[in-house]
């Protein structure tokens, strides 16, 4: 329902800037996760078939390895489930 009074708008513009972000990060997290399983897979598949004997290549595919570990340890996991609880309020309007 549209508000009906200032205090409505008011109200309804706080809700909208403070909104909860949850489902959002939810899905980042999901996409993120993704990604990362997504370049371990490459990284595996390119891991099997890499067949340079140069030592300057050998250690760019060593760094990019690093790269990606510290990359999915710092920022990857696992998003199992989530729970929003949320708290239903009486809000007390004048008029």
């Amino acid at each position: 329902m549209l508000p009906d009074s200032l205090p409505e708008v008011q109200h309804r513009a706080r809700n909208i800037m403070f909104s909860d972000k949850t489902l959002h990060n939810v899905k980042m997290s999901k996409a993120i996760t993704y990604y990362l399983q997504l370049i371990n897979d490459l990284y595996k598949m390119v891991e099997d078939h890499f067949d340079s004997n140069e030592k300057e290549d050998k250690e760019k595919f060593e760094k990019i390895g690093a790269r990606y570990k510290k990359v999915s340890e710092e920022h990857g996991g696992r998003n199992k489930g989530c729970i929003l609880y949320y708290q239903k309020r009486t809000i007390p309007i004048s008029l």
